[in-house]
Order: C-alpha cells, then structure tokens, then sequence
C-alpha cells in the first residue's frame, strides 16, 4: 500500500453543476458551466501540488473526503446546539460534492475514476 496522498482545498465545498444544453445548427450540444470547470480545475491543481510530480496512480484506489461548512447563522450556541452532530440537508448534496472531487482529480491523482474501489 502506498502512503497516503492528501487533498486541501480551503473554502465553502461547491457541488457539481448540471450540464447545460443548447441548440445549434439544428444540434443539441452541452457544456459544463465555467464555474464547475474553475473549481474541478483549482480541485486538479491540488492534487497536482500534492502529488508533487508523481504520476498520477494506476491501481485500486480507496478515496476518503472530509467536508466542512461553517454553522448556520441561526443556530448560536444558545439554542442547545453545542454538540457537534448536526448535520446539513441543504445544498450542495454530498453526492454532488464528491462528484465534483472525482472529477477533478481524475486524470490528476489517479488514471481513471474507475480505479476507485471504495470511498
């Protein structure tokens, strides 16, 4: 087993957007909006960093991804909400997040996202 390769990213986690779709020349065509590809591109920029020049992995990969938001304004310590187990249910979705995280560090820290074999 390889040692650990570790991924930081600071600021508010972003989920992935929805490909958008238009018309042209009588063709459906798609496109990711340029917010979703900076922040796959800024997620494939740290993991370049931490790779440090190493090739990106070819083998069975185990990925493990610790999000963080900031506490909601309205819960203050006075409202009996000390304990560190609320959890959020707004967005973004954590498959959204872990999907953005996938993608852009595919082709960075591993080959293919079809190298992961457990999360």
């Amino acid at each position: 087993m390889s040692p650990p390769i570790i991924v930081t990213m600071l600021g508010p986690p972003q989920g992935k957007a929805r490909a958008r779709a238009f018309l042209r020349g009588g063709h459906i065509r798609h496109f990711t909006p340029a917010p979703a590809r900076s922040y796959e591109g800024m997620i494939r920029t740290a993991a370049m960093d931490a790779l440090a020049g190493r090739p990106p992995l070819d083998a069975p990969v185990e990925t493990c991804t610790l999000s963080s938001r900031c506490r909601h304004l309205g819960h203050s310590a006075n409202n009996n909400l000390l304990d560190d187990n609320i959890r959020p249910t707004t967005r973004p979705d954590l498959d959204n997040v872990l999907k953005n995280w996938l993608d852009g560090l595919s082709g960075a820290s591993f080959v293919d996202d079809a190298l992961i074999v457990q999360i």
